[in-house]
């Protein structure tokens, strides 16, 4: 570390110009909450959360389509997501005496707003067509609340624009087992019902066919003992 940080091009994080020198500085963390150092983890969550609402609200209605809007929302949703992180749930008999005016959080109830914040940045990964992001942080939301519809639909969407037809098929139908009338999730099923159909069926051609031949190269090798054959390599 002393080494790093005598060397000609380091750059101390309060006079780095950009996020990348910050990062490179070996500092980042502990500079970030040094600049936040008077707010609490839950009221920057909310901040960033906030700022992240706004600027994809902002993508939607920008009629030229500048995908910027989208980035900056991407930017503060992981901000606000890594601020969650660093928030300590309470016990639910310990909330009504909470000694703050913030929101508190249970263990299940924090999960679920990590879940929402990581089913957002799906959807911002859907509009700026990063599919495989969008999987990754659709799948990221769904292991925090496993019962969250829009987290299954966008990783069925992600699946979708991937060409990932069984994977599809699977997200979609775990969507429906938690709300089977999901109006979204049934049109997607109907539109992709063919391709996820025959991706089925092909998988399980592979699968009889692969079966078969290791059933005839037993049958081989058992001939083989039976008889006192010897098989080299």
């Amino acid at each position: 570390y002393i080494e790093k940080i005598l060397a000609d091009d380091y750059i101390p994080p309060l006079f780095a110009n950009t996020q990348k020198e910050v990062e490179d500085s070996g500092l980042q963390e502990a500079f970030t909450t040094l600049i936040y150092d008077d707010e609490s983890p839950t009221a920057l969550m909310l901040q960033f959360r906030k700022k992240g609402n706004e600027s994809f609200a902002n993508g939607k209605r920008n009629v030229v389509k500048n995908m910027q809007y989208y980035r900056d929302a991407l930017n503060f949703w992981y901000e606000a997501f890594a601020w969650a992180e660093k928030i300590e749930p309470m016990q639910a008999g310990d909330l009504a005496q909470a000694d703050t005016e913030e929101p508190t959080y249970t263990e299940q109830e924090l999960k679920e707003q990590k879940s929402i914040i990581l089913s957002n940045i799906a959807l911002t990964h859907l509009q700026l067509s990063n599919w495989g992001h969008c999987r990754k942080d659709a799948q990221r939301a769904l292991e925090f609340d496993p019962k969250s519809l829009k987290a299954w639909y966008r990783l069925s969407k992600a699946h979708q624009m991937l060409k990932n037809w069984e994977e599809a098929g699977d997200a979609i139908e775990s969507g429906l087992n938690v709300d089977a009338e999901n109006k979204e999730l049934l049109k997607l099923q109907k539109q992709l019902s063919d391709k996820i159909r025959r991706a089925r069926q092909l998988r399980q051609q592979r699968e009889r066919a692969r079966a078969e031949r290791v059933s005839k190269v037993k049958m081989v090798w058992k001939h083989c003992q039976s008889s006192g054959i010897r098989l080299g390599r």
